[in-house]
Protein backbone atom coordinates (compact mmCIF):
# COMPACT_ATOMS: atom_id res chain seq x y z
CA UNK A 1 0.00 0.00 0.00
CA UNK A 2 1.33 3.64 -0.68
CA UNK A 3 0.62 7.07 0.48
CA UNK A 4 -1.20 9.48 -1.99
CA UNK A 5 1.42 11.99 -2.39
CA UNK A 6 -0.48 15.82 -2.02
CA UNK A 7 1.76 18.12 -4.85
CA UNK A 8 3.94 20.38 -2.72
CA UNK A 9 4.89 18.22 -0.05
CA UNK A 10 8.04 15.90 0.47
CA UNK A 11 8.55 13.01 -1.35
CA UNK A 12 7.97 9.61 1.00
CA UNK A 13 11.49 8.62 0.08
CA UNK A 14 12.64 11.60 1.37
CA UNK A 15 11.12 11.53 4.46
CA UNK A 16 12.43 10.91 8.06
CA UNK A 17 9.98 7.61 8.42
CA UNK A 18 10.54 6.14 5.17
CA UNK A 19 12.79 3.71 6.82
CA UNK A 20 9.25 2.66 9.54
CA UNK A 21 7.32 2.54 6.59
CA UNK A 22 9.46 0.57 3.78
CA UNK A 23 8.82 -3.29 3.76
CA UNK A 24 11.89 -3.91 4.84
CA UNK A 25 12.25 -7.92 6.06
CA UNK A 26 8.93 -7.78 6.30
CA UNK A 27 6.42 -9.23 3.87
CA UNK A 28 4.12 -6.47 2.15
CA UNK A 29 1.05 -8.47 3.58
CA UNK A 30 2.09 -8.36 7.21
CA UNK A 31 3.11 -4.92 6.80
CA UNK A 32 0.22 -3.13 5.44
CA UNK A 33 -0.80 -2.49 9.38
CA UNK A 34 2.21 -0.41 9.54
CA UNK A 35 1.60 1.72 6.92
CA UNK A 36 -2.25 2.55 7.77
CA UNK A 37 -0.98 3.28 10.97
CA UNK A 38 1.63 5.90 9.45
CA UNK A 39 0.09 7.34 6.44
CA UNK A 40 -2.23 10.16 7.73
CA UNK A 41 -1.80 13.54 6.73
CA UNK A 42 -3.30 16.12 8.78
CA UNK A 43 -3.05 20.01 8.42
CA UNK A 44 -1.71 22.70 10.74
CA UNK A 45 -2.51 26.10 10.88
CA UNK A 46 -0.46 29.34 11.28
CA UNK A 47 0.70 29.36 14.83
CA UNK A 48 -1.06 26.35 16.00
CA UNK A 49 0.90 23.68 18.06
CA UNK A 50 1.61 20.35 17.56
CA UNK A 51 3.53 19.42 20.83
CA UNK A 52 3.73 21.67 23.91
CA UNK A 53 6.49 21.62 26.54
CA UNK A 54 6.32 19.54 29.56
CA UNK A 55 3.08 17.80 28.16
CA UNK A 56 2.29 14.05 26.86
CA UNK A 57 3.04 13.21 23.28
CA UNK A 58 0.56 11.25 21.93
CA UNK A 59 1.70 11.44 18.14
CA UNK A 60 5.22 12.08 16.13
CA UNK A 61 4.90 13.83 12.72
CA UNK A 62 7.03 14.41 9.61
CA UNK A 63 6.76 17.85 7.93
CA UNK A 64 5.43 17.31 4.90
CA UNK A 65 5.25 21.01 3.97
CA UNK A 66 5.76 24.18 5.60
CA UNK A 67 8.21 25.18 8.68
CA UNK A 68 8.02 24.66 12.30
CA UNK A 69 9.87 26.76 14.93
CA UNK A 70 10.76 24.94 18.75
CA UNK A 71 10.77 26.37 21.65
CA UNK A 72 11.32 26.56 25.40
CA UNK A 73 10.09 28.89 28.21
CA UNK A 74 12.29 29.56 31.23
CA UNK A 75 11.09 30.16 34.88
CA UNK A 76 11.36 33.90 33.68
CA UNK A 77 8.57 33.40 31.22
CA UNK A 78 11.50 34.28 28.67
CA UNK A 79 10.92 32.21 25.33
CA UNK A 80 14.26 30.94 23.22
CA UNK A 81 14.35 29.75 20.02
CA UNK A 82 15.97 26.04 19.81
CA UNK A 83 15.40 24.87 16.62
CA UNK A 84 13.79 24.47 13.30
CA UNK A 85 11.47 21.39 11.71
CA UNK A 86 11.98 21.88 8.12
CA UNK A 87 10.21 19.57 5.38
CA UNK A 88 11.05 16.10 6.03
CA UNK A 89 12.40 16.05 9.36
CA UNK A 90 10.72 14.39 12.20
CA UNK A 91 8.78 16.30 15.40
CA UNK A 92 8.78 14.46 18.63
CA UNK A 93 10.73 11.60 17.90
CA UNK A 94 13.68 12.90 20.59
CA UNK A 95 11.29 12.75 23.53
CA UNK A 96 9.16 9.59 22.44
CA UNK A 97 10.59 7.54 25.43
CA UNK A 98 10.19 10.00 28.19
CA UNK A 99 6.22 10.61 26.92
CA UNK A 100 6.79 13.83 27.55
CA UNK A 101 7.64 16.44 24.77
CA UNK A 102 10.67 18.84 26.11
CA UNK A 103 10.02 21.65 24.09
CA UNK A 104 6.85 23.68 22.29
CA UNK A 105 6.38 23.26 18.23
CA UNK A 106 4.45 26.12 16.23
CA UNK A 107 3.90 25.74 12.81
CA UNK A 108 5.19 29.41 11.26
CA UNK A 109 2.99 29.10 8.49
CA UNK A 110 -0.02 27.17 6.88
CA UNK A 111 1.64 23.21 6.95
CA UNK A 112 1.38 19.84 6.79
CA UNK A 113 2.12 16.47 8.64
CA UNK A 114 2.22 13.20 8.55
CA UNK A 115 0.95 12.36 12.10
CA UNK A 116 1.67 9.02 13.42
CA UNK A 117 -0.17 7.55 16.33
CA UNK A 118 2.40 6.69 19.74
CA UNK A 119 -0.37 4.26 21.18
CA UNK A 120 -0.32 2.68 17.74
CA UNK A 121 3.07 2.69 16.95
CA UNK A 122 4.54 1.28 20.53
CA UNK A 123 1.61 -1.73 19.49
CA UNK A 124 3.54 -2.33 16.60
CA UNK A 125 6.40 -1.95 18.04
CA UNK A 126 5.91 -5.58 19.73
CA UNK A 127 4.75 -6.68 17.03
CA UNK A 128 6.97 -5.97 14.25
CA UNK A 129 10.61 -5.98 15.78
CA UNK A 130 11.96 -4.50 12.48
CA UNK A 131 10.19 -0.98 13.55
CA UNK A 132 12.45 -1.21 17.03
CA UNK A 133 15.50 -1.57 14.88
CA UNK A 134 14.67 1.26 12.28
CA UNK A 135 13.53 3.61 15.27
CA UNK A 136 16.37 3.57 17.06
CA UNK A 137 18.42 4.11 13.82
CA UNK A 138 16.12 6.96 13.47
CA UNK A 139 16.85 8.46 16.71
CA UNK A 140 20.61 8.17 16.15
CA UNK A 141 20.33 10.03 13.09
CA UNK A 142 18.27 12.62 14.48
CA UNK A 143 21.16 13.51 17.41
CA UNK A 144 23.72 13.36 14.77
CA UNK A 145 22.06 15.97 13.28
CA UNK A 146 21.60 17.89 15.94
CA UNK A 147 25.72 17.75 16.73
CA UNK A 148 26.43 18.85 13.43
CA UNK A 149 23.67 21.50 13.72
CA UNK A 150 24.97 22.38 16.96
CA UNK A 151 29.13 22.12 16.08
CA UNK A 152 28.80 23.95 12.90
CA UNK A 153 26.90 27.28 14.58
CA UNK A 154 29.25 27.05 17.69
CA UNK A 155 32.26 27.22 15.50
CA UNK A 156 30.97 30.22 14.30
CA UNK A 157 33.48 32.99 15.21
CA UNK A 158 31.06 35.91 14.52
CA UNK A 159 27.28 37.30 13.73
CA UNK A 160 27.78 36.65 10.04
CA UNK A 161 29.44 33.29 9.96
CA UNK A 162 26.68 32.24 12.35
CA UNK A 163 23.94 33.64 9.63
CA UNK A 164 25.97 32.19 6.91
CA UNK A 165 25.91 28.80 8.87
CA UNK A 166 22.17 28.86 9.55
CA UNK A 167 21.33 29.84 5.73
CA UNK A 168 23.72 26.45 4.61
CA UNK A 169 22.04 24.33 7.29
CA UNK A 170 18.36 25.33 5.70
CA UNK A 171 19.90 24.77 2.28
CA UNK A 172 21.10 21.56 3.11
CA UNK A 173 18.05 20.29 4.58
CA UNK A 174 15.66 21.72 2.16
CA UNK A 175 18.07 19.46 -0.67
CA UNK A 176 17.54 16.26 1.40
CA UNK A 177 14.14 16.98 1.32
CA UNK A 178 13.96 16.82 -2.50
CA UNK A 179 13.56 20.53 -3.11
CA UNK A 180 15.06 23.23 -4.61
CA UNK A 181 18.31 24.07 -2.29
CA UNK A 182 18.31 27.22 -3.78
CA UNK A 183 15.09 28.71 -4.24
CA UNK A 184 12.41 28.25 -1.08
CA UNK A 185 9.86 29.31 0.72
CA UNK A 186 11.39 30.18 4.66
CA UNK A 187 8.68 31.85 6.84
CA UNK A 188 11.04 32.53 9.45
CA UNK A 189 11.44 35.93 10.99
CA UNK A 190 14.48 37.47 11.37
CA UNK A 191 13.45 38.00 15.19
CA UNK A 192 13.45 34.03 15.25
CA UNK A 193 16.23 33.99 13.05
CA UNK A 194 18.35 36.11 15.64
CA UNK A 195 16.43 34.40 18.55
CA UNK A 196 17.99 30.77 17.54
CA UNK A 197 21.46 32.50 16.92
CA UNK A 198 21.89 34.14 20.28
CA UNK A 199 21.98 37.93 18.32
CA UNK A 200 19.71 40.45 17.88
CA UNK A 201 17.14 41.37 14.87
CA UNK A 202 19.16 44.54 14.06
CA UNK A 203 21.71 42.51 13.65
CA UNK A 204 20.38 39.72 11.43
CA UNK A 205 18.60 42.63 9.19
CA UNK A 206 22.21 44.57 8.94
CA UNK A 207 23.95 41.15 7.72
CA UNK A 208 20.77 40.25 5.64
CA UNK A 209 21.00 43.36 3.80
CA UNK A 210 24.68 43.28 3.33
CA UNK A 211 24.56 39.74 1.78
CA UNK A 212 22.08 41.12 -0.85
CA UNK A 213 23.97 43.93 -1.59
CA UNK A 214 26.54 41.43 -1.98
CA UNK A 215 24.54 39.06 -4.49
CA UNK A 216 25.17 36.35 -2.11
CA UNK A 217 21.17 36.27 -1.58
CA UNK A 218 17.65 37.44 -1.80
CA UNK A 219 14.85 37.36 0.91
CA UNK A 220 11.89 38.89 -0.28
CA UNK A 221 8.75 38.08 2.17
CA UNK A 222 8.81 34.18 2.59
CA UNK A 223 11.19 33.55 -0.41
CA UNK A 224 14.71 33.10 -0.07
CA UNK A 225 17.37 32.54 -3.21
CA UNK A 226 20.99 31.71 -2.70
CA UNK A 227 22.40 33.77 -5.72
CA UNK A 228 26.38 33.01 -4.67
CA UNK A 229 26.31 29.58 -2.43
CA UNK A 230 30.45 29.38 -3.09
CA UNK A 231 30.58 33.16 -1.45
CA UNK A 232 27.70 31.90 1.28
CA UNK A 233 29.49 29.11 2.06
CA UNK A 234 32.88 31.13 2.47
CA UNK A 235 31.34 33.51 4.54
CA UNK A 236 29.71 30.25 6.90
CA UNK A 237 33.40 29.00 7.23
CA UNK A 238 35.40 30.61 10.17
CA UNK A 239 38.47 32.16 9.33
CA UNK A 240 40.56 29.71 11.43
CA UNK A 241 39.59 27.12 8.90
CA UNK A 242 40.36 29.53 6.23
CA UNK A 243 44.27 29.95 7.30
CA UNK A 244 44.66 26.18 8.24
CA UNK A 245 43.25 25.34 4.51
CA UNK A 246 45.83 27.71 3.21
CA UNK A 247 48.72 26.43 5.43
CA UNK A 248 48.07 22.95 4.24
CA UNK A 249 48.05 24.15 0.70
CA UNK A 250 51.97 25.29 0.61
Amino acid sequence: MKNKRIKGTVECENCRFFALCAPISICDKDYEPVVDALHRYKKVARGEKVCRQSRSIRSIYTVCKGVFKATVTDPHGDERVVGFYLPGSSIGLESLDSANSSVDVEALGPALVCEMSVARLNELRKQFPMLQINLSRLLMQELRHYQDVVIALLGSRSAEEGLAAFLVYVSTRMRDAGFSADHFDLPITYADIANFLGLTRETITRLMTKMKKQNVVTYRGRKLGIIDRKALTALATPATEDANAEIATV
